[in-house]
């Protein structure tokens, strides 16, 4: 168990680094959010862009 491991965030979500990367879908890929999951952190692709009409 690191320093980390005792944040809420952590806890509830089952990370052990603290760390939420924001969607990067069209600038990485899912090359990103891959190497941020195996790091312990939440790694994001999506991003859609929404259209009301």
């Amino acid at each position: 168990m690191n320093y980390f491991s005792s944040s809420r965030l952590c806890a509830r979500f089952g990370l052990s680094a603290p760390i939420m990367l924001a969607p990067m879908a069209l600038a990485f890929g899912g090359a990103l959010a891959a190497a941020c999951a195996r790091a312990g952190a939440w790694g994001l692709v999506g991003g859609g862009h929404g259209d009301l009409a």
